[in-house]
């Protein structure tokens, strides 16, 4: 069986980008799933499935990422001290101000956690943006619930961008669990696909807006 990896995922975006370059984003993210699911097919016996959740997750990380950081490198951005780093580009110290201190309860000294975010995005040199790319929601509404009020007291946006579909999340008045969490959790919720929106369930798309609101014009 072939082991696929997340640059079979990013090669076929970029083709899928060239070849259709007036699509939007989740258009160009379902044909990416379908292309893979062919070419995944024609080289092994094994779970298509199960190669893509394995592959995809990695991709659609870097896929966003970029394209935050094509945006927030406009000069309207930086003109206004405004800088986006990816989590592993991070000093030691702008990891510290994403982090938190835990006291060990056995000894009373402290250890300090990341939430390890995918990007961050600063103003005047302070965190104002945390923002991870996932896929699919899963667990990560759970484990986000400790971090959402770190960042909550710390006056930073907690933003999660994800291709999770309607009828794994429900609706804003018949919400599936993880939903009615996340809209609790999240500043925004972005989704890469088809959804019923509300006001914190948003599509992709409307992220550059709300960065210039709250970076620009300090907008709730």
């Amino acid at each position: 069986m072939r082991d696929f990896t997340a640059k079979d995922v990013l090669e076929i975006y970029t083709k899928a980008r060239k070849k259709y370059p007036s699509r939007d984003l989740p258009h160009i993210w379902k044909i990416v799933k379908e292309e893979f699911e062919e070419y995944a097919s024609s080289r092994t016996t094994g779970d298509i499935g199960q190669a893509w959740r394995n592959t995809s997750g990695k991709a659609f990380e870097v896929i966003i990422g970029r394209i935050v950081k094509n945006v927030l490198t406009k000069d309207k951005f930086t003109s206004r001290n405004v800088s986006v780093k990816f989590f592993k580009e991070l000093i030691a110290s702008e990891i510290k101000d994403v982090s938190c201190q835990l006291n060990r309860r056995c000894s009373g000294e402290s250890v300090s956690t990341s939430y390890e975010p995918d990007i961050v995005v600063f103003k005047n040199g302070a965190p104002k943006l945390i923002i991870s790319c996932k896929t699919s929601l899963r667990v990560r509404v759970s484990m986000d619930l400790f971090w959402s009020e770190k960042y909550r007291v710390r006056g930073c946006k907690f933003i999660l961008v994800s291709a999770e579909t309607v009828r794994k999340l429900g609706t804003c008045q018949e919400p599936k669990k993880v939903r009615a969490l996340a809209e609790a959790i999240y500043d925004r919720l972005y989704i890469v696909g088809d959804m019923k929106y509300c006001s914190v369930v948003r599509p992709f798309r409307d992220i550059e807006g709300d960065m210039e609101r709250w970076l620009l014009q300090d907008l709730p």
